[in-house]
């Protein structure tokens, strides 16, 4: 499915955000978000997020090589045979 449009609104009759996705071919999602489904989302969703963050931030720290290293590093690899 491809996405064309999203909107979003609040029901307060029913107390709900209702969102809506319509797709490139005229096909129409609607969600009803409830404060409940919400708050048990929001529980795994947060943390969930976190460790990407951590595992995001240790997987950076891996690759980047300070110029120093990485000058060694060209250095002993362009030994002539």
């Amino acid at each position: 499915m491809q996405i064309h449009q999203l909107q979003m609104s609040y029901s307060p009759e029913e107390g709900r955000i209702i969102l809506r996705v319509n797709s490139a071919k005229d096909e129409e999602i609607c969600l009803f978000l409830t404060r409940r489904l919400i708050h048990d989302f929001w529980a795994i969703f947060v943390p969930t997020m976190q460790q990407s963050e951590l595992a995001l931030n240790d997987i950076q720290r891996t690759l980047e090589i300070p110029e120093v290293k990485k000058n060694q590093i060209r250095n002993t690899t362009s030994t002539n045979y």
